[in-house]
């Protein structure tokens, strides 16, 4: 069988070198004499290599050729050539032609590396022509915008505007077309993040009992993915015979019994961070650790690993850690830096910095928990008069 269907199909092969030098094999591919060595005289006009990581190959090109073109004449010429010694060139899957897009010419053929097949125009792929989300709950279509766009973390499961506000939809969903799910609980493992002080302190801030759900709170709205809700394995899961209400209250329960944090004080709030205070601390702060030939937490020179301040006794941190100094404009600080770069501070230079605290429990595993509870100072504040 003939096949004259144009620039909508291409002819597949494998057998290419896998590398990184993915222009210099695409310009060796395309260069005149390679081209008629292996194709003859009737030459492909475009090739389009796949890759798998950052500019380097597969050994998988699609190669397309002009309007009219014979492309099982032209799978057969290219079946079986040599490329170079290493190389020789055979159909993909002994197919000579796959269909390729219409607007980018990238294959129609997700599984092996193509783009997947718009739902609109099978012609096109998804890149150039999304197709519509479809609502889980009423199956209404959902125009693809940037609120949907998830690039390459994309869900399963959308829900439209209306659905995703309105709890008995979501709960007729959960109870009819989610129903075969019927765990009464996850299987998801709570780690807890604050000891046992520490959540007890929590509770009584936060008024001794969960909070109320807000009227506007949904399922849907507690989970990145919908599809979480039906997951027995996630902590999301939405527990089988249970009513949307009820869901929201469980989960406030749970947030209840293992608060992710210790509440500060927002003094630090009222503070007006100058640059004359952060020249001044740091001031401080490396000028002490020259003095005691501070390198690294591992590596504290002549630091002292126990100090004392307002009759409390202070260790310092014998690694890399995820607490704060307590002092008010050290925290102002902090926090400041944080607005400014987006969390970069508080990962890359706060955790080194030599931190002192009178928690009691293991403070080498880096986790709140067992280190248990109590409060901090760093090198600069609790040396500072």
């Amino acid at each position: 069988m003939s096949s004259t269907l144009g620039k909508k199909f291409g002819v597949a092969v494998v057998g290419l070198p896998v590398t990184e030098k993915f222009d210099k094999l695409r310009g060796f591919l395309t260069s005149e004499k390679t081209s008629v060595r292996l194709w003859g005289e009737v030459c492909p006009r475009e090739v389009i290599l796949f890759s798998q990581k950052w500019k380097e190959t597969t050994g998988v090109a699609v190669f397309l050729f002009e309007d009219g073109v014979c492309l099982d004449g032209r799978g057969e010429t290219i079946n079986g050539s040599r490329l170079d010694k290493k190389h020789t060139i055979f159909l993909k899957e002994g197919k000579n032609y796959v269909q390729v897009c219409s607007s980018c010419s990238c294959p129609l053929d997700n599984d092996w590396g193509g783009c997947k097949p718009s739902g609109v125009d099978s012609n096109s792929c998804e890149k150039c022509l999304p197709s519509p989300y479809i609502c889980c709950c009423c199956y209404s279509e959902i125009p693809r915008t940037e609120e949907y766009d998830y690039d390459c973390f994309e869900p399963d499961l959308y829900a439209c505007d209306t659905c995703q506000r309105d709890r008995s939809k979501q709960e007729e969903w959960r109870n009819t077309v989610c129903a075969d799910v019927k765990d009464t609980e996850s299987s998801y493992v709570v780690n807890l993040y604050l000891s046992d002080e520490a959540i007890e302190i929590e509770k009584e801030i936060m008024g001794g009992e969960p909070r109320k759900p807000l009227e506007e709170d949904t399922p849907f709205m507690y989970s990145y993915m919908i599809e979480e809700l039906i997951n027995p394995k996630s902590s999301h899961y939405w527990p089988y015979g249970m009513s949307a209400h009820e869901y929201l209250e469980y989960r406030q329960k749970k947030w209840f019994d293992n608060p992710m944090e210790e509440t500060t004080s927002g003094e630090w709030e009222e503070i007006d961070v100058t640059k004359e205070i952060i020249e001044d601390y740091w001031k401080r702060m490396t000028d002490l650790q020259e003095k005691y030939g501070f390198k690294s937490l591992k590596d504290p020179g002549d630091l002292p690993t126990i100090l004392e301040k307002d009759g409390h006794k202070y260790t310092l941190f014998p690694d890399i850690h995820g607490a704060t100094c307590d002092n008010v404009t050290c925290r102002a600080i902090n926090n400041l830096q944080g607005d400014l770069d987006g969390g970069g501070y508080a990962a890359l230079v706060l955790t080194g910095l030599p931190l002192y605290t009178t928690r009691k429990g293991d403070l080498s595993k880096g986790n709140a928990r067992e280190a248990g509870y109590g409060h901090e100072y760093c090198l600069a504040c609790i040396m500072k008069d």
